[in-house]
């Protein structure tokens, strides 16, 4: 693969990524909004950086008093983990991705916020 075939790929990446968790600020409120409607807002391991990364920075920044996670448009809040990776590392990688995707959403526990800021979902 070609230096701009990387770019351009890593940039699909990026755009799916936003498409699926929308952050942003209003006010002292941070909001992730979950953005998979056809999947019921099943979390990938992508959006679960997201958020995580999110999270974080908002436990740093003074300025948000309070996190709301919601989804963006469609049925269903969140399904949980996207039942297809799943099956696929079950079935083609003796489970790797499965555990790490479990490992990475457990770091998103930990990042919600506890004490600092309310937090709702």
């Amino acid at each position: 693969m070609s230096r701009s075939e990387k770019s351009q790929d890593s940039a699909a990446t990026a755009k799916t990524l936003a498409s699926e968790v929308i952050v942003h600020r209003d006010g002292a409120a941070g909001t992730v909004s979950l953005n998979r409607p056809k999947a019921i807002h099943a979390l990938t391991s992508g959006m679960v950086s997201s958020m995580t990364s999110a999270l974080l920075a908002w436990r740093q920044d003074p300025a948000v008093k309070a996190v709301l996670i919601d989804h963006a448009e469609g049925r269903g809040f969140c399904s949980g983990g996207d039942i297809n990776l799943l099956r696929h590392s079950a079935l083609g990688d003796d489970g790797v991705s499965g555990r790490r995707f479990f490992f990475e959403e457990y770091q998103l526990s930990r990042a919600a916020p506890r004490g600092t800021a309310p937090g709702t979902a």
